[in-house]
């Protein structure tokens, strides 16, 4: 089960059977497996999920699965936008400025190193 899942008006949403959702969201938490969660954005596509997006909130990034994009990385300074989701657009800039706005210690500590992008082929 996502972190955050969105069912688009229409969508069947089940009766105590998990029914995928359009859109499905994992957050990438400190203690998580980045090649784990990359799996699990890929085995939500394999199962009917029409979206995946990994979000990666302290380097500030975000990773998308849908149709032909398969970890397609954007960072702030991109807009977040899906063919699936028309009229849909969240410019990056302003929701990780949000994210670190809204934490109610303090900002992410910035990692000193970057985790890999997505391999590609």
């Amino acid at each position: 089960i996502p972190d955050f899942g969105y069912w688009a008006p229409g969508r069947p949403t089940g009766h105590g059977i998990f029914t995928p959702p359009t859109l499905a969201i994992e957050i990438v938490s400190p203690d998580q497996d980045i090649e784990e969660l990359r799996a699990t954005c890929r085995l939500y596509r394999d199962s009917g999920v029409e979206i995946a997006w990994l979000v990666e909130p302290r380097q500030e990034w975000v990773e998308v699965w849908e149709d032909l994009r398969s970890g397609e990385r954007l960072e702030r300074g991109d807009v977040l936008r899906s063919s699936r989701l028309p009229g849909v657009e969240i410019p990056l800039n302003a929701f990780f400025t949000a994210i670190q706005a809204n934490r109610p210690e303090r900002p992410w500590p910035r990692t000193k190193t970057p985790l890999p992008a997505v391999p590609e082929g």
